[in-house]
């Protein structure tokens, strides 16, 4: 079993029409064009990326911000295993 994520932006498609949202006026224009979209995603599945984030506003904020994520789980994970052997050697 293999988990990917997919961390889309906003894309145009039904879903921002007035029809779904009364209150969002020419939502289909809204993000970016699914063709787009698409074609960076299916880039990354063929690639066989585990993380895969799609528009450059995505890429931009999500990135940092899953860096830091994943530092700050790294040093989680190196305290516990200290934390774990010095519990067997005593």
């Amino acid at each position: 079993m293999k988990i990917i994520e997919l961390a889309p932006p906003a894309v145009q498609t039904e879903l921002h029409d007035e029809r779904h949202q009364p209150d969002i006026k020419n939502g289909r224009a809204m993000g970016m064009p699914i063709g787009d979209f698409t074609d960076e995603a299916w880039e990354g599945l063929v690639k066989g990326d585990d993380e895969i984030w799609v528009g450059a506003m995505v890429k931009s904020h999500g990135l940092g911000w899953e860096q830091q994520r994943q530092a700050a789980f790294k040093i989680l994970n190196e305290r516990l295993e200290a934390m774990m052997a010095a519990m067997k050697a005593s």
